[in-house]
């Protein structure tokens, strides 16, 4: 085979495996957004708020590593100019949970889940929910009761210390 053809198709085996890999970039990246979208203080005071138990309402098949889900996503909440991370926003719920949450993308194979992100952005711009909203309701009722218990107790939830830009220093002495 002429070197000029075995380098198109090596080059087109790379392009292919990049684009097979950029669904897994974008998830992971929605992945770590969620999972720094507090600060570690808020999570653990979020934690014992809840009982270090999983929340999630109704039944489930309850399991996995203990996780801080933000009920209204981080995406979203900013398309609103609402910052998400609060406490009532906040609720701990298992691993298995989660996957009842974001069924688009779990289990599924890179060009689905590359659908799934296409789909969530089309709904992000119509300011439409874009994950399984259907226990929202309900988890939000059991935070806020959680919260009003924690804090009748003395509960505080921490603040969030937010870093100034680099290039706008005067920021950060406000």
């Amino acid at each position: 085979m002429p070197k000029t053809a075995e380098r198109k198709r090596n080059l087109h085996e790379e392009k292919s495996l990049v684009e097979k890999l950029i669904p897994f970039g974008i998830l992971a990246a929605a992945i770590v957004t969620s999972f720094t979208a507090y600060s570690e203080k808020q999570k653990a005071a979020l934690k014992e708020r809840d009982g270090n138990s999983c929340q999630f309402p109704g039944e489930h098949d309850c399991g996995g590593k203990l996780i801080i889900h933000q009920i209204m996503p981080p995406k979203y909440a900013k398309k609103f100019e609402i910052n998400p991370d609060f406490a009532a926003n906040g609720i701990t719920i298992c691993g298995n949970a989660l996957k009842i949450v974001y069924p688009d993308v779990v289990n599924k194979t890179p060009e689905e889940i590359q659908q799934a992100m296409r789909t969530r952005a089309i709904k992000l711009n119509k300011r439409q929910p874009y994950w399984n909203d259907k226990k929202d309701r309900a988890m939000t009722a059991m935070v806020t009761q959680n919260t009003q218990a924690a804090e009748a107790e003395g509960w505080t939830f921490p603040e969030k210390k937010i870093r100034a830009p680099k290039d706008m220093p005067e920021a950060a002495s406000k």
